[in-house]
């Protein structure tokens, strides 16, 4: 790639490498996604933390329809601190701990403490 004599690819490398990275990691993340029955098949009795990667709300419940395994946790304790530092470093992505001996996942919708207070009014008396 590099010329012989440099130390530093080329911008021209630079596309090449990405070009050829990209497909790969998005077809690796293609298939380390999964259904909830297949996360508790691969990880029998184990806390984790996971991802929706794909989800949709119905009567305020929410399903996720592909998951990724973030981390696996020794116990619930360490399963929600780790859920908790992900959480606060990426607001905006949808992280749960949960334990796989549960068939299935119910998680119900609410509004947060910090949701009611961004839609509070002030009133003077």
């Amino acid at each position: 790639m590099s010329r012989p004599g440099r130390c530093l690819p080329t911008d021209s490398d630079v596309r090449t490498i990405i070009i050829n990275i990209v497909p790969i990691a998005i077809q690796l993340r293609r298939e380390a996604t999964m259904r909830w029955s297949d996360v508790r098949k691969a990880y029998p009795n184990q806390w984790l933390v996971i991802e929706a990667l794909e989800a949709h709300s119905d009567a305020n419940q929410r399903f996720l329809d592909r998951i990724a395994v973030i981390e696996v946790c020794s116990d619930g304790t360490s399963a929600m601190t780790c859920y908790d530092q992900l959480h606060r470093r990426h607001p905006h992505r949808e992280f749960y701990f949960v334990h796989t001996d549960r068939e299935t996942l119910e998680i119900l919708e609410s509004r947060s403490v910090s949701t009611w207070r961004n839609h509070a009014t002030a009133v003077e008396v």
